[in-house]
């Protein structure tokens, strides 16, 4: 029981010197301080690929963090430089009215304007049992405009179901994705 109680009391010191170290060099970079740099430098060697891939600021050290927040606050492109994969103006039409009335109802606050088509082809969706087709699938990037006046191409996913004949001529939400800032237009 002893060994326990020190196993935890360790466990204990070293979580609080992590902070410490973290909390070191916010305190450098607010300060400008000439303290050492190591603690910051050793982080990144903790983070496998996926972790690097996935960066949040908490695992930044603030320094880096200000640059990285002013870079992601530009926007990234113009909207008329997504490239639509497919063109039919009933489905953009559609998915239109489906994300604004998904909208309205979630209480968002973005209005979509625009609507392409970035899926190359149909996604079919079978049953993983049975290979029955249940339905199939289609991605649309929407420009929307915020009230705060930013603007963002936002990607979302569409179905239409299959009713063992043919699929519905109806499409239905299904999902959102990435959302990309973007200049206005």
């Amino acid at each position: 029981m002893k060994n326990l109680k020190t196993i935890v009391m360790c466990c204990m010191l070293l979580a609080g010197m992590s902070q410490a170290q973290a909390q070191l060099g916010k305190l450098k970079s607010v300060a400008g301080s000439s303290l050492s740099k190591k603690p910051a430098e050793k982080e990144p060697e903790k983070k496998s690929a996926d972790t690097a891939k996935t960066t949040t600021p908490e695992t930044k050290p603030v320094a880096t963090e200000t640059k990285e927040v002013k870079k992601v606050s530009a926007p990234l492109g113009k909207y008329g430089d997504i490239k639509a994969n497919m063109t039919d103006a009933n489905l953009e039409k559609q998915g239109l009215a489906l994300v604004n009335e998904k909208a309205t109802n979630e209480k968002w606050n973005e209005k979509y304007t625009k609507a392409k088509i970035i899926s190359k082809d149909w996604e079919v969706v079978k049953n993983k049992v049975t290979g029955a087709v249940l339905h199939r699938k289609i991605y649309m990037s929407l420009y929307g405009v915020w009230p705060n006046g930013k603007c963002k191409a936002v990607e979302f996913g569409f179905l239409q179901d299959f009713d063992g004949v043919k699929f519905s001529s109806k499409l239905q939400y299904n999902s959102i994705g990435d959302m990309t800032q973007v200049e206005c237009e």
